[in-house]
């Protein structure tokens, strides 16, 4: 690129040359990328309320079919919040709201799992997980209520100590909320939170609460939550099963058992199966 007898000048006005188009490239790039967003953003506008345009189709054919279905409900909001998102990036440009993104990722990610369920391997996993969502559902209602309760009471108690490091997580009914959840699991948060609590009156009520929601949510009610996940479904594992059988294969199975001496039912049970092949000549 540079010869032996280029002066110094020329050197310098290449160098600047170069510096420039390599600056000229690099706007040229960005303003190409800037202008692929838009256009992505804006297919994916158009994409989005097509997609919401035959969701609310479904709706207004059966409104209550459509909300009472959990696949829908995923539809809606992987379809929703991209197109909100989208719209937003459009009117604001960048200015987009963190949640709205996290949110999109979120519910698309979920979305692009669902397809999995149209394969039997897969879709046998989601009517589980799902099914066993709906038989518990008042349960889980149940136990948000007792744990924002808890939160409530949490908050009020403490709410006038904010001199007190301790109790910081109970200053504002949202960190109430969060710290009663976290102490289902008992991360430490809690733990240390409540270490260096004294015994006085407002905190031995708080302390007695603790073991209250401690005996009430965390042993008792999530062992009874995992109690009701391993109920077994009457239509998959019955207590009696019936099976059909010709009479002449069933005298054969139980003449081979009676002379092999592998018969070890009752003799009432016993009558009772060889009246109904007509074999009771066996035991007379």
């Amino acid at each position: 690129m540079y010869h032996s007898n280029s002066t110094e000048e020329e050197l310098d006005r290449r160098k600047k040359f170069y510096k420039n188009l390599n600056a000229l490239l690099l706007v040229h790039c960005l303003y190409l990328s800037k202008q692929i967003i838009f256009n992505l953003y804006k297919t994916t506008i158009i994409i989005g309320f097509v997609q919401l345009y035959f969701e609310l189709r479904q709706f207004i054919w059966n409104p209550i079919e459509y909300m009472h279905s959990i696949w829908n409900l995923f539809d809606l909001a992987a379809f929703l919040f991209p197109t909100i998102t989208s719209f937003l990036w459009v009117i604001n440009h960048n200015n987009i709201p963190n949640w709205a993104i996290s949110l999109s990722c979120l519910f698309l990610n979920i979305k692009f799992l669902l397809f999995f369920r149209a394969f039997e391997s897969f879709g046998i996993y989601f009517a589980i997980i799902f099914g066993v969502i709906r038989r518990i559902s008042s349960f889980l209602l149940i136990l948000v209520i007792i744990i924002a309760s808890f939160a409530l009471s949490f908050h009020l108690l403490l709410i006038d100590e904010f001199s007190n490091d301790s109790t910081i997580l109970f200053l504002s009914f949202q960190n109430s909320l969060l710290a009663t959840y976290l102490f289902l699991s008992d991360t430490g948060l809690i733990t240390s939170s409540i270490r260096d609590l004294d015994l006085k009156t407002d905190n031995a009520t708080f302390i007695i609460l603790m073991i209250l929601f401690s005996l009430l949510i965390v042993i008792y009610l999530m062992n009874l939550f995992i109690g009701l996940l391993n109920i077994r479904w009457k239509h998959w594992f019955p207590e009696v099963i019936h099976y059909k059988v010709r009479k002449d294969v069933m005298r054969k199975y139980v003449r081979e058992a009676i002379n092999n001496g592998k018969w070890k039912s009752d003799d009432e049970y016993r009558e009772k199966v060889l009246k109904q092949i007509d074999m009771l000549d066996l035991i007379q």
